[in-house]
């Protein structure tokens, strides 16, 4: 008799994160889809997401059922003051990473004819469609790898930094906090070098999410830094004696111009993996949500993969710019945000940044920039892009 072999799936998600879930449930919405079989892999199904997800759009999206909260008027704050700025026709929004893992399980449990969740360690992805895990081995007609690469330092693009923050959610007994209105960056601390700031996002008058952000290669040697920041800050800068935490986040987020591996036979690579992350600022919510329309629009039409653009050449090499810039400390971070911000529109700046604005725009945004740290960045970017 002959052995059995691996068991076969339409489409196998290596990794339950923002992606991994976004797109398998995008994949059970399609009325072209929904009837495939999917496997959905990750070592730990038990460990919910506490992470925030931020980000801006003009309309509802298909997640606005989970938006906890939003703001039509934001704020930065540089060592020369408060920099108001109008987001419209943009809303900033946020969504309880808890709250986004729930809601798409909840929709794959009313499925399980059409996706199985298995936990289990993934060892390994194939082109051929082969997917190795502690289970056992599987075969997909599609994979999707939504795992970080672990790529050494040797192997790293030299426009390599990190994007770590930790945040606490603060509650108080009285009204404090101003909720029409979020704090998007807080320049106003010790930046050591490297690019720190801090943002507010008031939930109500009583409660906020109030986070410490860092731009460096490496994180801090200590988790206590973080603490110690945030609360400093929460005591000189917002004036708040009398707070608890009620909860904390942690995370971070590559900013590079690695090139990721997009596609490879079998294999599809999605998020941060393929490269769903924002080089120059980090965000990732909404890229994630764009790419998984394309794969899904693609599937939907029988067209290969290969088809979907990683994004417009013009925004990688603007986001290569502006990393050797924070890279190589050609020009401080703090005052290269604070000048986009002081000199544009809000809209013009949101757009630029979610690589939606008209070419008149982006010069303009460019053009607020200080000149000679952006052309040594351009012609230093310019040999390694060519």
């Amino acid at each position: 008799m002959s052995e059995k072999g691996p068991e076969y799936y339409d489409y196998i998600i290596a990794g339950a994160g923002c992606a991994g879930l976004a797109l398998a449930d995008a994949l059970l919405a399609s009325p072209v889809l929904r009837d495939k079989r999917i496997l959905l892999l990750d070592h730990d199904f038990s460990e919910i997401d506490e992470r925030t997800w931020c980000f801006w759009e003009t309309e509802a999206g298909p997640y606005e059922h989970l938006v906890r909260k939003k703001w039509d008027s934001l704020t930065v704050f540089d060592d020369n003051g408060k920099i108001p700025v109008v987001p419209s026709p943009y809303e900033y929004k946020m969504v309880p990473g808890r709250d986004f893992r729930l809601d798409i399980h909840s929709r794959m449990d009313k499925r399980p004819e059409n996706v199985t969740l298995l936990e289990t360690e993934v060892l390994s992805v194939s082109p051929d469609g082969t997917v190795r895990t502690k289970a056992g081995n599987f075969c997909g007609g599609q994979v999707f790898d939504s795992r970080f690469p672990d790529i050494p330092d040797e192997e790293r693009h030299p426009l390599w930094l990190w994007q770590h923050f930790k945040g606490y959610f603060v509650r108080t007994d009285e009204d404090f906090f101003d909720d029409r209105q979020a704090t998007l960056m807080d320049f106003r601390t010790e930046q050591f070098g490297y690019t720190r700031f801090f943002y507010v996002l008031p939930l109500s008058p009583r409660e906020a999410l109030v986070e410490y952000t860092v731009f460096s290669p490496e994180l801090l040697s200590e988790r206590k830094e973080y603490d110690e920041a945030l609360r400093e800050y929460i005591g000189e800068k917002l004036g708040l004696e009398n707070y608890t935490v009620s909860g904390e986040e942690f995370g971070k987020i590559p900013m590079t111009a690695q090139r990721f591996a997009r596609c490879s036979g079998k294999v599809f690579y999605v998020g941060s993996a393929g490269g769903a992350s924002k080089a120059s600022t980090g965000y990732t919510f909404s890229r994630i949500l764009r790419q998984v329309r394309g794969v899904v629009e693609c599937l939907e039409r029988g067209e290969s993969l290969e088809k979907i653009a990683p994004g417009k050449a013009k925004h990688c090499f603007y986001d290569g710019v502006l990393l050797d810039v924070l890279s190589h400390n050609r020009f401080p971070g703090r005052d290269i945000f604070s000048r986009m911000f002081r000199r544009n529109s809000g809209y013009r700046v949101l757009s630029f940044l979610d690589e939606r604005a008209a070419l008149a725009d982006d010069l303009k945004i460019i053009f607020s920039c200080p000149v000679f740290p952006f052309l040594r960045a351009f012609f230093s970017y310019s040999r390694v892009w060519l």
